[in-house]
């Protein structure tokens, strides 16, 4: 059996597909659109570009040195799971009120947060915020419209923006 995952119909990109009966079982290919904008903000370092790989190697290396470091209590994490529902609506949910009281991502002490998307069960794949950058982009996303907000959680208490992860990636480079 294969499912198909859809974005909106407005633009109407397949996102991926699960082949629940082969060999890539639970793998999820999201496909992102680099529009102009993103290709100016963000060119090819020199040291790629005149193929000094070398170079381009120890920048590499250094990021899964900074991984590891964030992982193994290099900076406070906090971690939020969205379990099957991202898949078919292309969004994840960022608390930030309970009640009449600020919570989730409005008072967090963590240095990152790590926003895991899962599938049956299982993880397919994370993204890791900088808490700063993701408070900054949620609230300019909502303001500009591209976000919104609900009420959800138990008794629908809760205040949340409901955030487009296309949307989101794209926000990151503005």
């Amino acid at each position: 059996m294969t499912e198909e995952m859809s974005t909106t119909e407005e633009d109407g990109e397949e996102m991926g597909t699960i082949e629940e009966n082969g060999e890539i079982e639970g793998t999820v290919v999201l496909y992102l659109t680099v529009t102009q904008e993103m290709r100016t903000n963000m060119p090819l370092v020199e040291d790629y570009k005149n193929n000094q790989f070398d170079i381009d190697l120890d920048f590499g290396l250094n990021q899964e040195k900074r991984i590891c470091e964030i992982l193994e209590g290099g900076g406070k994490i906090e971690v939020k799971t969205e379990r099957d529902t991202w898949r078919s609506t292309g969004n994840i949910v960022i608390e930030y009120k309970n009640g009449s009281k600020l919570s989730g991502i409005s008072i967090t002490e963590a240095d990152y947060w790590i926003h895991n998307l899962t599938h049956r069960g299982d993880m397919v794949f994370s993204f890791i915020f900088p808490v700063d950058k993701l408070k900054k982009v949620v609230k300019k996303m909502v303001k500009d419209g591209s976000a919104r907000t609900m009420r959800g959680g138990d008794y629908g208490k809760s205040k949340m923006a409901l955030v487009p992860i296309r949307k989101l990636v794209n926000h990151l480079f503005i």
